[in-house]
């Protein structure tokens, strides 16, 4: 599931995939095969150059976000209904905060 954020609707290649996680390309062919495997994703020629595959979410992956995102709104309305409003906002400031401070310092090593 690790390559779910990195996958764009349209296709991704997998050496694009292999770039933004930091791992090998030998790696992303092993975790897009299991994907394969399952029926989440598939791999396509790529429209722009016909040597070249995408790697795509077919429609049960597609399906498979939607219910991801269905159930982390029901973790967030639990954990915002427990903590109350203004602490869950000042919760989702500090979280944002702490993303771009992994970004730069992901940037700057």
């Amino acid at each position: 599931m690790a390559l779910y954020p990195h996958i764009e609707l349209s296709g991704t290649r997998p050496s694009v995939l292999a770039e933004r996680l930091g791992i090998t390309p030998q790696a992303v062919a092993q975790l897009v095969a299991e994907l394969e495997a399952m029926g989440f994703v598939e791999r396509i020629k790529d429209p722009d150059d016909g040597r070249a595959r995408l790697v795509r979410f077919t429609d049960l992956g597609s399906q498979d976000i939607i219910n991801g995102f269905l159930a982390f709104e029901v973790v967030e309305s639990e954990i915002a209904e427990r903590l109350g409003h203004d602490e869950f906002e000042t919760l989702r400031e500090l979280v944002a905060r702490l993303e771009s401070i992994a970004e730069a310092l992901t940037l700057e090593g």
